[in-house]
């Protein structure tokens, strides 16, 4: 069944067919029922290479996403696509870590996707530039180094969560996963600590691959030093997950003689061994400005619109950091 034959049946025009079928508001409720009833009894499905010829979009957008097993980047990218889902647009999202940045870049530029969300801090200047040569709109998460962005302040991630170790009466207090590179939750970490006053160690800090095993190993080492932090900060809830087991196997009392706290608000934190503090970074809230972005990039040709949105994280306090001496 073809629209042109359930326009035929209907007595109706085949351009009010594909209306109706996008619910567009120009054709009556009345209409719209008729044409969809019928549509789902002959099991219609659209031609979505016959749209694409005809409006000269293909109602995908293409996703670029640096490891999509990472927690956070799985949740954010079920958020985008339900968001997309309503939008009548697929999404198609393929992982750089594990195929190759270059060749994700060539595989959505042969799809001739309508606009690219990149998640992926492994682009470069020339798969950029080679998007931007395509005319095709790019939209880029957590780029800091980019217009036309969408991030979270994880300056102020690292901030809060430092602080309110704090305020629970911590001094002692370490990071696990701390960067090679320059990052915003460690820097935030630094800086609270500098701001009241609380000695910045930097035996504390330990590096680590961002996997439960690899936290786990590097806590048990970090705790079994003489001098024992009071408190530990970890880049996110799945270090700070991994860190917490390890400290419960060792013995000790979460929070009460070690508090732990991470980032990301991630849906399995608040089912930890101890529920887990942490940041949330919203998830509805960065996917729907990543659209917006796009779509008005898409609406403008391609031409970047020089912004950049900045949203704000939110502490979320759990058993783990909460001594109740405070």
């Amino acid at each position: 069944m073809t629209q042109k034959e359930i326009a035929d049946i209907l007595g109706v025009s085949e351009a009010t067919v594909s209306l109706a079928l996008r619910d567009n508001e120009k054709v009556s409720p009345k209409t719209r029922d008729r044409v969809k009833h019928l549509a789902e009894l002959t099991d219609y499905r659209p031609n979505f290479s016959a749209q694409s010829l005809a409006l000269g979009k293909t109602r995908c957008i293409g996703v670029i996403v640096s490891d999509i097993s990472d927690v956070f980047y799985s949740e954010l990218v079920q958020e985008l696509h339900r968001q997309i889902r309503s939008m009548d647009y697929i999404a198609l999202c393929l992982p750089s870590v594990s195929i190759g940045t270059s060749h994700v870049v060539d595989t959505l530029l042969c799809r001739r996707v309508d606009g690219i969300i990149s998640m992926s801090l492994d682009i470069s200047l020339d798969e950029i530039n080679k998007i931007r040569n395509s005319r095709t709109p790019i939209i880029y998460y957590e780029y800091t180094f980019a217009t036309d962005s969408v991030r979270v302040d994880m300056v102020k991630a690292g901030k809060i969560l430092t602080r309110h170790l704090i305020q629970q009466g911590c001094r002692k207090i370490a990071f696990i996963g701390k960067p090679s590179i320059p990052s915003g939750r460690y820097s935030g970490y630094i800086e609270a600590l500098a701001e009241n006053n609380v000695k910045f160690r930097e035996e504390l800090t330990k590096e680590c691959p961002g996997h439960y095993s690899n936290a786990y190993n590097v806590a048990k080492e970090l705790f079994s030093q003489k001098n024992i932090p009071d408190a530990v900060v970890c880049f996110n809830d799945v270090r700070a997950t991994g860190a917490l087991r390890a400290i419960l196997d060792m013995g000790f009392k979460v929070p009460e003689d070690i508090a732990v706290a991470g980032v990301d608000d991630i849906m399995s934190s608040a089912y930890a061994g101890v529920p887990l503090t942490t940041v949330n970074l919203p998830r509805e809230e960065i996917v729907s400005e990543l659209l917006k972005m796009l779509f008005r990039k898409i609406e403008a040709g391609a031409e970047e619109i020089m912004e950049e949105k900045v949203i704000q994280p939110r502490l979320v306090v759990r058993a783990s950091s909460l001594r109740k001496n405070q």
